[in-house]
C-alpha cells in the first residue's frame, strides 16, 4: 500500500480541496497520536483532519461552516478515510 500519509492527503485534495504544497508537512503528522491538522479549503477556515483518541481518522469543520454541500463532502471523505484506516490498522 502507498504510504498512508499520501493516501490520506490524496483524499484531502480530492474531496476537500487541500493544497498540494502542504503534503510534505502533512507527512510529519504522527498518525498514531490524537491530533488535529488544519486543512481549511472547502471545509471552511476551521476545516480539520483529526485523529481521535480512539485512533479513528476523520475530517470536520466549524458548525457555522456546515452547509449541506460541506456536510456531504465531510461524509464522503470520512467514509473513504475509514476504509484506509482499516487497511493500515
Amino acid at each position: 500500500m502507498t504510504d498512508p500519509h499520501d493516501a490520506i492527503y490524496d483524499l484531502l485534495i480530492e474531496h476537500c480541496g487541500a493544497i498540494e504544497h502542504n503534503r510534505a508537512r502533512f507527512r510529519e503528522v504522527d498518525l498514531t497520536k490524537p491530533t488535529g491538522w488544519r486543512i481549511g479549503a472547502q471545509l471552511g477556515l476551521d476545516g480539520m483532519f483529526v485523529i481521535g483518541k480512539d485512533g479513528r481518522w476523520f475530517v470536520d469543520c466549524d458548525p457555522r461552516d456546515r452547509k449541506p454541500s460541506v456536510a456531504a463532502r465531510i461524509e464522503r471523505t470520512n467514509a473513504a478515510l475509514a476504509a484506509i484506516n482499516k487497511l493500515v490498522a
